[in-house]
């Protein structure tokens, strides 16, 4: 069976509350019967900068 992909991405201003954005369309497509993956970037930008300090 072949999967389609449809990836979306959020941006806004460090500080801004995308989580309610993220996770109304979260809720949105899982009434569409879609999975879903939020990822979020900053989470691995410290885990980047946290390595680079040891």
């Amino acid at each position: 069976m072949a999967y389609t992909e449809l990836i979306i991405g959020l941006v806004g201003a460090i500080g801004t509350n995308m989580n309610v954005i993220a996770e109304e369309l979260v809720q949105n497509f899982s009434k569409a019967n879609c999975e879903t993956e939020v990822i979020k970037l900053t989470d691995y930008l410290k885990i980047i900068n946290d390595n680079s300090l040891s």
